[in-house]
């Protein structure tokens, strides 16, 4: 039966290993190696004297356990990994270091720390797209509200300029008059009145989730929608990008 083999690997020998550049490793034969058994490397760093937190798979088909000029005790592992995997591996360090030049150039990237493991890459991206869509959605609902104050107010000022005799020619008097006229149909409250829930608040925040952290204005606060007392935060961070997010993510109470 074969066995499973748990190993420490240094940086440099972890990432030949990964790429399939290395293709043995060599080790006190003291754990009865067989071929067949399984060994899980986990790269540790030696600066740090830690674990990173990356780890690979390798299967035993081959071992040199004596001749040949090698020290007693000790033997050359010959690594087997299925070619498909090796591929997907190579193809996930080329996607890491293209997100590493991305991160240090201006863009929606910049800055962005990205989780160590390529299959966690693309949630953290997915994520990172709905609250962008989510933020653009927002926005392209908020100015088609304003568009629609706006022909209202165009409207109202037409109405007033058309009531409007020799005796009174002030494009004040104009733009009073049609601020006075213009109300939302629904409501009967002036323009210019924020939704039920709406919250300016204006503050400076550090917003927290997953693997990211920034530094961001918080901008504002509305409920979910009108069924749910849920609320969330507009956050505009150091590129004026904005971003919605919950109470636990901002580190606030569900209500400010």
């Amino acid at each position: 039966m074969s066995a499973t083999h748990e190993l420490k690997c240094w940086p440099e020998q972890f990432a030949a290993i990964e790429s399939g550049e290395k293709t043995f490793e060599y080790r006190r034969n003291d754990r009865d190696y067989q071929v067949g058994d399984t060994l899980i490397i986990f790269e540790w760093d030696p600066d740090e004297d830690a674990y990173t937190g990356k780890e690979l798979a390798r299967t035993i088909c081959h071992i040199l356990a004596e001749g040949f000029g090698l020290p007693e005790g000790y033997a050359v592992l010959g690594l087997w990994v299925d070619p498909e995997q090796l591929g997907m591996s190579a193809i996930g360090q080329s996607v890491m270091n293209w997100i590493d030049e991305l991160t240090q150039q201006e863009g929606p990237l910049k800055d962005w720390t990205p989780a160590e493991s390529p299959a966690e890459i693309i949630p953290d991206l997915y994520n990172m797209l709905e609250e962008s869509l989510a933020c653009h959605r927002q926005a392209c609902g908020e100015t088609q509200k304003i568009a629609d104050k706006m022909l209202e107010l165009a409207d109202a000022i037409k109405t007033a300029a058309d009531g409007i005799g020799k005796d009174r020619p002030s494009p004040l008097d104009i733009l009073l008059d049609a601020v006075k006229i213009a109300k939302d149909a629904k409501t009967g409250k002036p323009i210019g009145t924020p939704p039920p829930g709406f919250c300016w608040i204006n503050q400076t925040i550090t917003v927290t989730g997953g693997d990211y952290a920034y530094e961001g204005q918080l901008l504002c606060s509305f409920p979910k929608d009108e069924e749910n007392s849920a609320i969330r935060y507009i956050v505009r961070d150091q590129n004026r990008r904005l971003f919605i997010h919950n109470a636990q993510q901002c580190g606030l109470e569900a209500t400010i």
